[in-house]
């Protein structure tokens, strides 16, 4: 789309563009359609189509809901271009007409809301309908809150351009080659997603954005005229930039259209930054040649993407043991139905139901991050009886040990109360159980004991598989570690130990494990008494 018919766009207009690229970014989506022009708009809250939008209902978190309902998220995170589609482009378009219908000399929000609802083809009108919207009566409410602000006094969102001063003009005409803003190229140097950094043709830094000073850490007066290599990191140059390897230099003398992003460690004094780096070639305001230089720093992408895999991994582990347990259950109905006696019928019912319950306690507990956590469980402490829980627990685990013909025994007579929240600890010995229940053999007797050891309780599961190699006992209870030759023969994701640990030290206790003669593993916890 051609640069010119950016330029009557008005400070609000291009700001709904900015944050529909962010929209975009942020459902990792490699595209900005008009599902995400119309997040722009909702965002941008100040303009007339916000307004119009609010007086229909319209809210930020119902159309996030419906354009992931409707189209999803990406499979992967976005980093690079992000390009207009062709409907987006067409109501971009139907936005200038609009204006030029209505005879106005600029294009505000309210233009491209009309165009949104012009297009009517889109995703954005599919939301909207949706959420009860009629496009024609949206259209009727747009064009009578703009004729209301024209007769308040001038028009609706004209704004006069802020002045640019040399360098700022400069890096805006560099900014028709940043990636993602090809078809945009009304994204303002600061409100870009990537950092930016113009240079000349003697690799001097000539515009500096702010992404680049949050990620480099540096600011613009420290860096601009200096050379690139010299003011940020070394990139092959020497002091005759035009016969050295300079990577820069092939960019800027145009013998390729864009360096292709890659991924680089960037030093900067004694910081190190993991960076994706690219670089265009552009022409300066001089008309000289010149090059533009963007990177992503990508840690705290990498630190979301591991937060995110690991949040799955643990939604897996702690939902997989009730629905093993009702997948079992169901099984024995199935298979035995005619043939099982009605209390045993009605054990399996019960255990389908109990199991079902702590399913949706457990979806509660995902819904709520602060006690949805391996590092930081919340607990309710109270006085306890741990025989109560020992005995759920072995109910609601039968089908599982039924299937494997194990077995599950209790080796204490009576224990003592102990200070501790039921759920988590109902936790704490599903988890350990289900260990041995993987990790034994067919047909073994599970064995449960508890004894006193001072001002605290000793709670045990053991089984006579494997046991424990003495090289992995350290790191057993670190979250994803998966001992040894166990760990090719059994799934898992490594966290079951890790949550066992991290809610028993919650209760200001301790764990370990100890060898069972002649195999096997004893895993324990204490608990403090009542």
């Amino acid at each position: 789309m051609a640069n010119e018919r950016f330029v009557i766009f008005t400070e609000r207009a291009r700001r709904v563009l900015t944050l529909a690229q962010e929209e975009a970014t942020r459902f990792d989506h490699n595209y900005v359609g008009t599902e995400h022009l119309l997040l722009g708009l909702v965002r941008e809250r100040d303009g007339v189509a916000a307004e119009v939008l609010r007086s229909l209902g319209v809210e930020l978190n119902r159309v996030r809901s419906e354009v992931e309902f409707i189209i999803g998220r990406g499979d992967r995170m976005i980093v690079g271009e992000v390009g207009l589609t062709p409907r987006a482009k067409k109501a971009i378009e139907l936005a200038v007409d609009e204006s030029r219908r209505l005879k106005q000399h600029y294009v505000g929000t309210e233009h491209l809301l009309l165009g949104l609802l012009r297009e009517g083809e889109g995703i954005a009108a599919g939301v909207l309908e949706s959420m009860g919207v009629n496009l024609a009566k949206a259209r009727a409410e747009t064009l009578k809150v703009l004729k209301q602000r024209q007769a308040g006094g001038g028009a609706a969102e004209q704004e006069t351009q802020s002045p640019s001063e040399s360098a700022a003009q400069e890096a805006q005409h560099l900014l028709e080659s940043v990636p993602g803003v090809d078809d945009n190229p009304t994204l303002s140097l600061h409100d870009t997603w990537a950092a930016i950094v113009a240079i000349d043709e003697d690799c001097r830094i000539c515009a500096f954005n702010r992404e680049a000073e949050r990620i480099t850490g540096l600011q613009a007066h420290e860096v601009l005229g200096r050379r690139f290599c010299q003011a940020l990191w070394p990139m092959g140059c020497s002091a005759t930039p035009e016969h050295s390897g300079c990577p820069w230099q092939h960019a800027i003398r145009g013998h390729e259209r864009r360096k292709h992003p890659r991924e680089i460690m960037a030093r900067i004094g004694e910081r190190r930054i993991d960076v994706l780096l690219g670089a265009r070639a552009t022409l300066t305001e001089r008309g000289t040649p010149g090059a533009l230089i963007t990177f992503v720093d990508l840690s705290q992408r990498r630190e979301m993407e591991r937060v995110r895999n690991e949040l799955v991994a643990e939604v897996f582990h702690e939902l997989r043991s009730p629905i093993c347990a009702i997948s079992m259950a169901a099984h024995f109905l199935n298979a035995d139905f005619d043939r099982l006696e009605p209390e045993r019928i009605r054990s399996m019912l019960a255990t389908i139901q109990h199991n079902a319950s702590q399913l949706l306690n457990d979806l509660n507990d995902l819904l709520n991050r602060s006690t949805f956590t391996v590092d930081a469980p919340t607990v309710t402490l109270m006085p306890l009886q741990l025989d109560p829980i020992v005995d759920q627990v072995i109910w609601k685990l039968e089908p599982l040990l039924t299937e494997r013909g194990q077995r599950a025994r209790k080796a204490y007579a009576v224990v003592p109360d102990v200070l501790a929240d039921e759920r988590r600890i109902e936790q704490v010995l599903v988890n350990l159980l289900t260990n041995a229940n993987k990790y034994s053999v067919d047909g073994d007797e599970l064995i449960i004991d508890a004894v006193v050891r001072g001002n605290s309780l000793l709670v045990s599961v053991e089984d006579h598989g494997r046991g424990i190699d003495p090289k992995d006992r350290a790191h057993i209870f670190d979250r994803f570690y998966r001992a040894g030759i166990t760990a090719e023969l059994t799934t898992g994701a490594g966290l079951g130990l890790a949550i066992v640990r991290t809610i028993i030290e919650a209760h200001k206790g301790h764990v370990g494990v100890d060898d069972v003669r002649p195999h096997g593993a004893r895993f324990w916890f204490t608990l403090p008494l009542a």
